[in-house]
């Protein structure tokens, strides 16, 4: 079984945080849900109680969904906090455009 979170944002986005907050394994963030499966993603650290690790990512992104999953694929993307600045856009302008069979990830 794979364990994925596919999050979809109200509007379009025009900055996104994402901070993981779980100790026990990093996390996996991409625009589709192959892309995380694959290797089209970008790894949030596990949290660090000593700040030695990069456990956020901040990305300056115009989309209406990201997917997250576990390094491992094992777990559910959990503790994991997301903050994303929005536009007036609607995300349904977005829709079909990022999907793995439009050659996104």
């Amino acid at each position: 079984m794979l364990f994925r979170s596919e999050i979809t944002f109200p509007s379009v986005t025009q900055r996104i945080q994402i901070h993981n907050n779980n100790s026990s394994y990093a996390i996996k963030v991409g625009f589709s849900a192959n892309g995380v499966k694959n290797s089209n993603y970008w790894l949030v650290e596990e949290h660090s109680a000593n700040g030695k690790t990069a456990d956020r990512l901040e990305m300056r992104v115009k989309t209406n969904k990201i997917y997250l999953i576990s390094a491992d694929a094992t777990h559910n993307a959990t503790g994991v906090y997301i903050l994303a600045e929005l536009t007036g856009i609607s995300g349904y302008d977005l829709t079909a455009a990022y999907s793995g069979s439009s050659g996104i990830g």
